[in-house]
């Protein structure tokens, strides 16, 4: 995926398949880039700790799919926002 802007992020993100657990850690990893946020940021923003926030954005662990969607639509309005 190339996601190096605002609008093809959210176009991305949008057409998801969010069951693969590679597209969300990609998701992750390029909205957190292009929000400029940092790994302690988000984990404040979505209350979880930030080893966990690594662990997405690393690929090692992924949450639900419920909660995927969730942070992509987060990470989607934060990217918005910054």
């Amino acid at each position: 995926m190339n996601l190096n802007t605002l609008p093809k992020f959210r176009m991305e993100a949008a057409k998801a398949d969010l069951r693969n657990r590679d597209v969300f850690q990609e998701l992750v990893e390029a909205g957190m880039e292009l929000a400029s946020v940092s790994i302690e940021e988000m984990a404040d923003k979505l209350n979880t700790p930030s080893g966990t926030i690594t662990r997405w954005q690393s690929g090692h662990t992924a949450p639900t799919l419920a909660v995927r969607k969730a942070v992509i639509e987060y990470i989607s309005s934060y990217v918005g926002a910054a």
